[in-house]
């Protein structure tokens, strides 16, 4: 378009032959100076500029405002388990005074996290075989707790409201334990949660540090 205005701008009609028989006569009415096509055509070609550098930002800083555009370029730095979980939730979830624990999980960020601190704590994924006693029908809460309790598994992140909850919660361990559980830690994404019937049983067998 811009291309289309300058043409017009700098070429006016009367200037352009209207036959091919016709020879080429200048028109001086209307006809701009020499000095005046000299900044006509910086100007729009530094308009351009500005729209293409405009809708470049937009790209760039999508999905936010492009005021907004360091933030995006922060967060395009960041790899995706730091998009999805900070530095300072894997501090406060890693204390050191805790003893090696699992924690019962279907967010693969944050197993990826744990793993790459090399927290103490270890990711036990719900579709691991270990935990395959948690899931069916005819699962009682005991048998789950105790296959928790085996793994010393006493923390959770699950993704509430994600598709994973709603399989979950066809489960009778889950349907009928999760109520009970308490949040320790949270984060946008996931929150930390405390399975009180395992704490107990590991504290009774000598985890005293999960008490505090």
């Amino acid at each position: 378009c811009l291309a289309v205005a300058a043409g017009v701008v700098l070429f006016p009609r009367s200037q352009r032959k209207t036959s091919p028989r016709e020879p080429l006569v200048p028109s001086h009415r209307g006809r701009l100076s020499e000095s005046r096509r000299l900044w006509v055509l910086p100007l729009l070609c530094g308009v351009s500029l500005i729209w293409w550098c405009w809708n470049f930002a937009r790209a760039v800083s999508f999905p936010w405002p492009v005021l907004r555009l360091p933030t995006a370029y922060r967060e395009i730095s960041l790899t995706p388990v730091e998009r999805a979980y900070s530095a300072d939730f894997f501090e406060a979830l890693d204390k050191p005074h805790l003893p090696p624990l699992g924690v019962l999980t279907d967010d693969p960020y944050l197993a990826a996290g744990l793993i790459q601190r090399r927290s103490r704590l270890y990711p036990v994924m719900i579709w691991s075989p270990d935990v395959a006693s948690l899931f069916g029908p005819e699962v009682s809460p005991t048998a789950g707790t105790d296959c928790l309790i085996r793994l010393k598994t006493p923390l959770a992140v699950l993704l509430r409201g994600d598709a994973n909850w709603e399989f979950l919660m066809q489960q009778r361990f889950f349907r009928q334990q999760t109520a009970d559980w308490q949040p320790v830690l949270g984060s946008p994404r996931g929150t930390v949660e405390l399975i009180p019937a395992v704490q107990r049983a590991l504290i009774g067998c000598g985890e005293r540090a999960l008490n505090e």
